[in-house]
């Protein structure tokens, strides 16, 4: 729905406000097959081969509203007002992956130390068609009544952009755990990956090749007592980034970079509850970042790789069992994003979010009963005026989201749950600002979940 009126000020609307018609649609299908196999032998090494196979098709019949629409009446006049923009989809894609992996002990200068070997390779093919999106009508919506209705285009007779991808990827990897000395441990490995896109997008070829594209990885952690360890760890980053596409609607090539972490981690109660504490800091080249009224040729929004951007942060978690039957999860996360011009990136995202959460299993003849609740809370986020797909911006601020659990065990093997989300029925934006519209999170809602084990 639009975001602002012609006068410059915003629309709210009820969540269930929506233009979408009885034909719009978004049909999806996600096929997975899997097998695996593991042997582990006496010396106490083990060996897995897993292979996967995903496939999905969609298909996609769209309608929604665009524009400044008058406050008043609801319509405005050409070219002010809200108008029909419409679009449509499929395609479909099959992806092969293939993991082998062995580990275990060795023993070296008379201490116990841990090796991982292991290789990966994936094969991913891809096809769409897109109709981009367009104005179906010069005649204004009503966006407080939602008239008039619109009709289905006629899709098949519009030209479609065609994209076709396929991505290779293949790896091998090691790390090894050497114990230095009683309490200092270190971590040390690292992957050699080859990479291969070939991408056509709407007549448009990208073909790019990187062989044997080392990423190290290496950690040191320090037992201080039998409560407390602290770490510092360093990894380079070899990241792949085919979500996101430039303006000829070509896939991004990988984004490389490095993360630096240092952390202390503590466990009390006699191991039943865990507490973390972790900084880190993030910097990356040919990251994916927005172009200001920039689309590809399907009419999303286009990306180009910004070198030099850094991030910041720090997580601190606690979960685990205050007492027997109570157990407990607690998070606090905090970020800061830059690009290399010190500018603030990726506005879009809540920079602090927090949650806990508790269950409690009862005693006696109520044991069967578990109860639980807890509360997700997250900073404000925005979309500056005049980025990504946005003119005029937008705002939601911070929120809190509050949910229950009841859990019942009808016998061993079944369980019936109820979950209860937005407790508060409180009302929040998934997203502000994106073609200057609007899009709500759902209202209070209930689901019953029965599981059996056999």
């Amino acid at each position: 729905m639009p975001l602002w009126f012609g006068d410059g000020t915003l629309a709210e609307y009820a969540r269930g406000k929506n233009y979408a018609q009885d034909w719009s649609h978004w049909n999806n299908t996600l096929k997975t097959a899997f097998a695996e196999v593991e042997h582990r032998f006496d010396n106490g090494w083990s060996l897995r081969a897993m292979a996967n196979q995903y496939r999905t098709e969609y298909a996609a019949e769209l309608l929604g509203l665009v524009g400044r629409p008058d406050r008043v009446t609801g319509l405005g006049s050409y070219p002010n007002g809200a108008y029909p923009v419409a679009l449509a989809s499929e395609g479909s894609s099959r992806q092969n992956t293939f993991d082998m992996m062995a580990r275990g002990p060795f023993e070296l200068l008379g201490r116990q130390h841990a090796l991982v070997l292991g290789a990966t390779s994936s094969r991913r093919t891809a096809s769409q068609l897109d109709i981009a999106p367009f104005y179906a009508g010069v005649a204004p919506v009503n966006v407080y009544d939602l008239s008039p209705a619109y009709p289905p285009p006629d899709f098949d007779a519009m030209a479609s952009i065609p994209t076709r991808t396929l991505i290779k990827q293949r790896g091998v990897y090691s790390a090894a755990r050497l114990s230095l000395a009683d309490p200092l441990k270190l971590v040390v490995g690292g992957r050699f990956s080859t990479y291969e896109i070939d991408d056509n997008a709407n007549g448009t070829s990208l073909h790019y090749k990187k062989s044997n594209e080392f990423t190290p990885y290496a950690g040191l952690i320090y037992d201080i007592d039998k409560t407390y360890s602290a770490y510092v760890s360093y990894t380079g980053i070899f990241n792949p980034q085919t979500d996101y596409r430039d303006s000829k609607g070509n896939v991004l090539t990988p984004s490389k970079g490095k993360t630096e972490e240092i952390g202390l981690k503590g466990t009390y109660l006699e191991g039943r509850l865990n507490a973390s504490v972790a900084l880190f800091e993030t910097e990356l080249d040919n990251a994916a970042q927005m172009v200001a009224g920039t689309y590809t040729p399907g009419g999303a929004q286009a990306y180009t790789g910004a070198d030099g951007t850094k991030s910041r942060g720090i997580e601190l978690d606690l979960q685990g069992a205050l007492a027997r039957d109570w157990n407990l999860y607690a998070g606090l996360a905090h970020f800061t994003a830059q690009d290399g011009n010190g500018l603030r990136l990726n506005s879009q995202i809540p920079r602090t979010t927090a949650q806990f959460f508790t269950t409690y299993q009862l005693p006696g003849e109520w044991r069967k009963l578990t109860l639980g609740g807890g509360v997700k809370w997250q900073s404000r986020f925005y979309q500056a005026r005049n980025t990504g797909t946005s003119t005029m911006g937008g705002e939601q601020s911070s929120y809190a989201l509050v949910s229950l659990v009841a859990r019942y065990a009808i016998t061993k093997q079944t369980t019936v749950a109820v979950n209860v989300n937005n407790v508060l029925d409180k009302k929040y934006a998934l997203q502000k600002g994106d073609f200057d519209t609007v899009s709500y999170g759902a209202p209070r809602n209930v689901m019953v979940t029965l599981n059996y084990r056999y």
